[in-house]
């Protein structure tokens, strides 16, 4: 009896070593980012709502052609380095990768994680952004050597790249906008700091008229 009872305590023994093991390490990010944090505003406040929504929202991306339904000019867009950070205005070029992003975003609030914010290739010049593989997003690829602090471009697959310093990167890229501003860009990018409960950054993002 008595060695069955030792055995129980050091199997949960180990047990809880392992629990705090994991708490320690770095959150890993999910193979889709939480809806309430790709989301903002149209995040659900219930399970079963944040269903209806994920559905709907499914359904949308699947029946939705890739053609924006912006027509002439792109309106402007907002990007901002957290809920509390600096905000910058993009200006968007005009080609069918920027006005499906900006449809995307025009439909609310979304507020991009990012899971990688450090240890990654080139961290000390650029920062990425996924989006979710439900959202189809067309791209006109060029071949750059050479890119400029401010300039957002996109990456195949669904992955949005800022330059906030100027740099040197081989990469075939869609372009899809330009900072007005890069004053106080590197400190934005810096400074911005990671959500507790989701253990990612975030930068929100919005449509503006």
């Amino acid at each position: 009896m008595k060695r069955k009872m030792i055995a129980t305590l050091m199997t949960c023994a180990l047990l809880t070593n392992g629990l705090l093991v994991g708490c320690g390490q770095q959150a890993q990010a999910p193979a889709e980012p939480p809806r309430e944090v790709i989301e903002g505003d149209n995040a659900s406040e219930t399970s079963e709502q944040t269903q209806d929504s994920s559905d709907a929202t499914d359904m949308a991306a699947d029946s939705a052609e890739t053609e924006s339904s912006f027509q002439g000019d792109l309106p402007g867009m907002t990007m901002q380095f957290g809920y509390d950070g600096p905000t910058y205005t993009v200006v968007l070029e005009n080609n069918d990768t920027a006005a499906t992003l900006a449809d995307y975003a025009a439909r609310g609030e979304y507020n991009l994680p990012i899971y990688t914010y450090e240890n990654y290739e080139n961290e000390d010049i650029l920062q990425f952004y996924d989006i979710p593989s439900r959202y189809e997003i067309p791209d006109e690829p060029q071949h750059y050597t050479e890119e400029k602090a401010g300039e957002l471009y996109y990456s195949y697959p669904n992955r949005v790249i800022l330059f906030y310093q100027d740099a040197q990167v081989e990469a075939d890229y869609t372009k899809i906008g330009t900072l007005t501003t890069t004053e106080g860009l590197v400190d934005a990018v810096r400074d911005n700091e990671p959500l507790r409960d989701w253990n990612c950054l975030v930068i929100p993002v919005r449509v503006t008229p």
